[in-house]
């Protein structure tokens, strides 16, 4: 896979990379919004979020590469994950 983002750094425009995360962010809301609207029966599988959540997590790796900012992403993962830690503590004790 690691050679793959590579490439992909490395060949394409950084314009179709970030459009390429546009893409699949547009694709994986829809399907979320269907799984949270449509009735069982019309409501995507979770084969299909897999697929979307999939393709717009590897596109956001590529253009983070591409951007040089990877650690800066993983930082503020680790900062969103500390804090949203600290909201269900405070939650829960209420």
């Amino acid at each position: 896979m690691e050679k793959v983002i590579d490439k992909l750094v490395a060949h394409l425009p950084h314009e179709m990379n970030i459009l390429k995360v546009v893409e699949e962010c547009a694709e994986l809301q829809e399907v979320l919004v269907k799984y949270l609207t449509k009735s069982e029966e019309t409501k995507p599988k979770k084969e299909k979020i897999i697929e979307e959540m999939g393709d717009t997590v590897f596109r956001i790796v590529v253009a983070s590469r591409m951007l040089d900012i990877e650690v800066d992403v993983q930082q503020r993962m680790e900062f969103k994950a500390r804090q949203l830690d600290k909201w269900i503590s405070d939650k829960i004790k209420n």
